[in-house]
């Protein structure tokens, strides 16, 4: 007897096996797709720089740059490390005062997450300024600068000369020290 004829002789016992196939398919896509790892601890430190990325200290992220550090401008300072080589200020980044003042006011009514201004970073908000140090132009990217020489000058990272190794972000929680 075949499949078919079983089927149509118990239709009952069918119609259970195919439901509880949708089921354990179902359960399998929520799994799979929707149910996600917890984040890992949102940072409440970011790196900054106050002489133009030669130096950098930890400070809150919920400064949102520029400010004042000691009377000086502080940015924000992005690093990465090649392998096990010494920190790098890869890019420095600051908000023009409108962007700045409604990032602040967001972050004061609860409707942004201080995390979110430095992960912001990563995307071309308006209002955005970013510079290489060494540079005296500070330039905000727009989404449709992508795929330019100008979105790879500030976003994509390089090594610095003589250095190998896999490229990675330092974050705040290595301390990293200049």
């Amino acid at each position: 007897m075949g499949i078919r004829e079983s089927i149509n002789q118990k239709p009952s016992v069918a119609a259970t096996v195919a439901l509880v196939l949708a089921i354990a398919a179902a359960t399998f896509i929520y799994l799979s797709w929707f149910r996600r790892p917890p984040p890992g601890p949102v940072p409440k430190m970011a790196y900054y720089t106050v002489d133009d990325g030669k130096t950098w200290f930890l400070d809150d992220m919920a400064h949102v740059p520029p400010y004042d550090h000691d009377g000086k401008e502080a940015v924000r300072a992005v690093l990465f490390r090649c392998g096990d080589n010494k920190p790098f200020v890869y890019r420095l980044e600051k908000y023009i005062p409108p962007a700045k003042t409604a990032i602040e006011s967001a972050i004061a009514a609860g409707q942004l997450p201080v995390a979110a201004q430095g992960m912001m970073s990563n995307l071309a908000p308006p209002g955005l300024l970013r510079k290489l140090p060494g540079e005296t132009e500070w330039v905000e990217l727009k989404p449709n600068d992508m795929n330019t020489p100008l979105w790879d000058k500030y976003m994509i990272i390089k090594r610095p000369e003589g250095q190998t190794g896999s490229l990675r972000p330092v974050l705040p929680s290595e301390n990293a020290q200049p």
